[in-house]
């Protein structure tokens, strides 16, 4: 590399325990980049000599540094519970086999290969693992060697299967399978829906039990609160594969801002309310879904602005043409 060179990051990191792969786009060219630890491999495809780039449905199961990141925050709140409320580590048993579930779909059923071609080599690409990374690589890669090449003709299938090998060959690029990409995002999709319902029948649930604190009460409160959870995790995925647009993945992300903000607004009330009634009161962190009439107040009005939102987006949400 030259000291003219710049380059921007593209899409795609992979970090393993001991292997790493990422990609760079400089000014003429695309450099792969692999690590092994101590020893790193660059390799430099020249945009005008990329004939074609193919990303196909493939499992890859494998453990990233951010996987194993989770996993000991994971322990480390574990720990934290068995010493605290032994009776609530089964929420964190809960949390794992969801996170687990994701990573197994995730990385049996949207996940992919992708290769880039030139005329004298085929080269993998490891950090391009996930189907909504590719496109948002190709996506960047796409235009620029367009630039360097020129636009493709409408019989460019018939122009790539007339290609001869060699450094004079008519470069081609292969566009990306439209059906597997999934590039036309609906506003909302049957999860959405779902998510939006959920959200009302919880505001509702919350104040059928304001004033009530039977089991049956704290009951809804957890299923209605995983299940936001798996439901958000749902819309997440749907909206990495392409298949969700923006306002309702986000709408999913001010969910789980929500969920967070409870949970300390339920700490603060069951402090002061406790320290109020009793001054030598044992204040250390409640269960979860602990509360009473206000916090149960206060969760029913976001469940019910959140619906209001939601119900906005499916039914007045006009999709650009």
């Amino acid at each position: 590399m030259t000291n003219g060179d710049r380059y921007r990051k593209l899409p795609g990191r992979r970090r393993g325990l001991f292997k790493g792969a990422s990609l760079w786009m400089g000014p003429d060219h695309l450099l792969s980049v692999k690590s092994l630890r101590i020893r790193e491999e660059y390799k430099r495809f020249h945009f005008r000599d990329v004939q074609a780039i193919v990303v196909a449905r493939a499992p890859r199961f494998h453990l990233s540094t951010r996987d194993l990141t989770v996993a000991l925050l994971w322990l480390a709140a574990y720990l934290a519970a068995v010493n605290l409320r032994p009776h609530a580590t089964w929420i964190l048993w809960g949390l794992a086999a969801a996170l687990l579930l994701a990573w197994v779909l995730i990385s049996a059923r949207w996940s992919c290969r992708c290769r880039i071609y030139t005329a004298v080599s085929r080269e993998e690409l490891p950090s391009i693992d996930r189907i909504w990374t590719a496109r948002k690589f190709l996506d960047q890669v796409t235009p620029r060697i367009a630039e360097v090449q020129g636009a493709l003709p409408d019989d460019w299938a018939e122009s790539a299967e007339a290609l001869t090998p060699g450094p004079s060959a008519q470069s081609a690029i292969v566009p990306p399978d439209r059906d597997v990409l999934h590039p036309d995002a609906r506003v909302h999709t049957a999860a959405a829906g779902i998510f939006v319902a959920t959200l009302w029948a919880n505001a509702l649930a919350n104040l059928l039990v304001l004033h009530s604190n039977t089991a049956a009460a704290s009951w809804t409160q957890i299923f209605f609160g995983l299940a936001l959870l798996a439901e958000t995790v749902i819309l997440f995925v749907e909206y990495h594969r392409g298949l969700l647009r923006r306002p309702m993945q986000r709408l999913a992300i001010a969910n789980l801002v929500a969920v967070g903000a409870m949970y300390y607004v339920r700490q603060m009330i069951f402090s002061f309310s406790a320290a109020a009634k009793q001054p030598n009161a044992d204040l250390r962190i409640p269960t979860f879904y602990a509360g009473d009439a206000l916090t149960r107040g206060i969760g029913a009005g976001v469940c019910l602005i959140l619906g209001l939102v939601g119900a906005g987006i499916i039914f007045l949400h006009k999709r650009p043409q």
